[in-house]
């Protein structure tokens, strides 16, 4: 008998199992799934919890969030479970005309800048509310800056530029919430230099970025050098005609790298596959840390992007963006860049109640919220997210599916002081599947193992105004005994998971 089978067959008779979904593993198709854990195995050390991070544009945010200049009490509420995570603002494209001189002051003295799309607004999500919302949800800014100027008119020089940054930084450390513009005990993290200045309409070459880039790392860094930057590598480097990316990025790094901390990617998947994205993060990562001992990644943006279909409407695939399928996407995602050591932020797109991605969706007609199918998978994962990875090995069930070549992606962590283990994962199957987790590398003890799953018949089960219970987060239990080295799990199909033991 194998060494595996030989462990299970000893202590599968002391698992007393509790779970809703047990009965779906009781059929003779369902695949196991052996899993090794070593929590004495430690591959990254005090995991960030930045990388549970939202993107923020700052209309749409407050447009359903924000009532007479505060953020509704239920969406603290659903955010408070992801404590430490980081928090994106004025947002992606929005940031590259905002102008912080009209979020501050009086609301109801402030006028209406551009947003995007040549729409315009009364920024009553300001500077104040911002920092105000990330310490009420115990988390951590990273703030987009402008590094052109208004909507529609001359950009600034470089020295209007540094000047007016530097006035901003002033502001948040003197007369926000904030009191601080870096550090780590600061509520700001990091400070990116504009958003994808490389695309149109500004299409700007490396050689202009770096010149404005540091004209107002030059003009802040002597008074505040606990400031952390983040550079925006190329966008969209997996579209056409960007085999040049690589260029690009190089002379970032030998431009900005001697002064700025770090390098900015958006990916969206899955049109092109998890693997796919995460390797673009590894090459941006790489770029950063060959002319920067220590140099970091921060995953500005990441999401799922719907299919744009030959015909008919984009908005008919939106629901992609969040649904069943999005979560596990989202999920698989994340689950990769625990493991980069470079990665030190990610912000999931978007935080806000418009366009084709909303974390948490606002029913209009009610004023009612109600969270997407990805903050529930989100979640499942956050609640066992413990603080260090360790090694994990595993198989993949035959019949794989998904274009990434596996269909199961599973990481192991552990708690500091060594009183709780789990398993977070994914699971693209269209079938569920039995876990086998054999543990080593420290004794288990006596207790409640939980079980943490999302999950859908289809991976298009979605939360909408008319259902929005559809699809949640769904809890079972086993009671376990002390000293064991394996425990027996079943694992919906089509479903993010995390698994918690003592």
């Amino acid at each position: 008998m194998s060494r595996f089978k030989l462990v299970i067959a000893l202590l599968t008779s002391s698992i007393i199992q509790i779970s809703a979904h047990a009965e779906s593993c009781q059929q003779a198709d369902v695949q196991e799934i052996i899993v090794e854990i070593n929590t004495s195995k430690i591959i990254r050390a005090d995991a960030p919890k930045e990388l549970f991070g939202f993107n923020i544009p700052w209309e749409s945010f407050q447009l359903g969030y924000l009532r007479e200049g505060t953020v509704r009490q239920e969406l603290i509420e659903l955010l408070a479970p992801f404590k430490g995570a980081s928090y994106r603002y004025p947002g992606g494209s929005p940031s590259n005309w905002f102008e912080w001189q009209k979020a501050i002051g009086p609301a109801a003295q402030r006028v209406a800048m551009h947003y995007e799309y040549d729409r315009y607004a009364i920024a009553e999500f300001g500077l104040v509310e911002f920092a105000n919302f990330v310490s009420a949800v115990k988390g951590r800014a990273v703030l987009t800056l402008n590094l052109v100027g208004p909507y529609k008119k001359m950009p600034l020089s470089a020295s209007e530029l540094s000047a007016n940054i530097l006035e901003m930084l002033n502001y948040v450390r003197h007369s926000t919430s904030f009191g601080c513009v870096g550090g780590p005990n600061c509520g700001v993290m990091a400070w990116e230099l504009g958003n994808e200045l490389d695309q149109t309409p500004y299409n700007w070459p490396a050689s202009i970025y770096i010149k404005r880039a540091e004209a107002v790392i030059s003009a802040i860094s002597a008074a505040m050098p606990e400031v952390e930057w983040i550079a925006n590598g190329f966008s969209a480097p997996w579209g056409t005609h960007k085999s040049n990316y690589q260029v690009f990025n190089e002379a970032l790094a030998a431009g900005l790298a001697d002064t700025v901390q770090a390098i900015a990617i958006h990916p969206y998947y899955d049109g092109i596959s998890i693997p796919t994205a995460a390797q673009y993060v590894t090459e941006f990562g790489k770029n950063w840390v060959n002319a920067r001992v220590g140099g970091k990644v921060f995953v500005t943006e990441h999401a799922r992007w719907p299919t744009v279909p030959a015909k008919g409407r984009w908005e008919s695939n939106w629901h992609q963006a969040n649904d069943v399928g999005g979560a596990i996407s989202t999920a698989d995602f994340l689950l990769v860049m625990f493991g980069n050591q470079q990665v030190a932020s990610a912000n999931w797109h978007a935080l806000g109640v418009t366009g084709p991605w909303q974390l948490v969706r606002w029913n209009r007609a009610k004023d009612l919220f109600y969270a997407s199918p990805v903050y529930w998978g989100l979640r499942a994962i956050r609640e066992a997210y413990l603080d260090h990875l360790v090694l994990t090995r595993y198989s993949q069930p035959p019949g794989v599916s998904y274009s990434g070549g596996y269909d199961v992606r599973l990481v192991g962590m552990a708690s500091d002081d060594g009183q709780s283990a789990s398993v977070l994962g994914i699971n693209r199957h269209a079938k569920p599947l039995t876990l086998r987790v054999l543990w080593s590398g420290g004794s288990r003890k006596t207790g409640v193992g939980t079980l943490r799953a999302v999950s859908g018949a289809s991976p298009s089960d979605d939360n909408t105004d008319l259902d929005p219970q559809k699809v949640t987060m769904k809890t079972s239990f086993q009671h376990l005994q002390s000293a064991r080295s394996a425990s027996v799990w079943c694992v919906p199909a089509l479903a993010v998971f995390s698994i918690t033991e003592p």
